[in-house]
């Protein structure tokens, strides 16, 4: 298909009025979707200590304030990092 710059084109929009396609229902979940942590590994996990709560409920209000510094070489390295761990 050819597309012509010098063809005029409407644009298409939907009215509240007009037929929606059809959204599908999400899936159920089945056995391989959903994953469970072992008696072992769930007996290993240890609850967050309340001085690391404490920290990262800090962070998360130095976030929404906007005064959270980030240090975008460090963030930049991770990424990197993390893009070879994958072979992209």
């Amino acid at each position: 298909m050819r597309i012509d710059p010098k063809t005029p084109v409407t644009p298409t929009t939907f009215d509240k009025d007009s037929p929606q396609p059809a959204q599908k229902p999400a899936p159920a979940p089945t056995p391989a979707s959903v994953v469970q942590l072992s008696p072992a590994a769930a007996s290993s996990v240890d609850p967050a200590s309340p001085n690391l709560t404490s920290r990262i409920q800090r962070i998360r209000e130095l976030v929404d304030a906007g005064a959270y510094p980030v240090d975008l070489d460090k963030l930049a390295s991770m990424i990197v990092d993390d893009e070879l761990a994958r072979g992209s």
